[in-house]
């Protein structure tokens, strides 16, 4: 069994009716895509389709992580989910590409534009 980005092992279980081992398949899955949040305010993102539909969106509070596993972080940049982020006292940042490379630098302005 292979599963990308994804671990599989054969392990062993006491059933409990007969006390015998019986053998299962535990399959672990990995997120393909990680935020974490390392600035001292909550960060809120949104990930869009390519058509500027929203997949997911949320927040994440400072110190904190999120596991994200609605996009498929290996398709080419047509098809490709982009990204957003925003926290307090920012305005959006600009959509970036989740295809361009595995560290993403965002630019954010004042929301008062100064």
């Amino acid at each position: 069994l292979n599963i990308e980005g994804s671990r599989a092992k054969r392990v062993g279980v006491i059933d409990e009716a007969n006390e015998d081992e019986s053998p299962f398949l535990s399959i672990s899955l990995e997120a393909p895509l990680v935020l974490e949040n390392c600035l001292p305010c909550t960060l809120r993102y949104k990930i869009l389709d390519p058509n500027n539909i929203t997949i997911t969106a949320g927040s994440i509070k400072r110190g904190d992580s999120r596991d994200i596993y609605q996009i498929n972080t290996n398709a080419n940049s047509k098809y490709a989910p982009i990204i957003s982020i925003q926290v307090q006292g920012f305005s959006w940042s600009e959509n970036i590409n989740l295809s361009t490379s595995k560290t993403l630098t965002f630019k954010i302005r004042d929301a008062a534009t100064r």
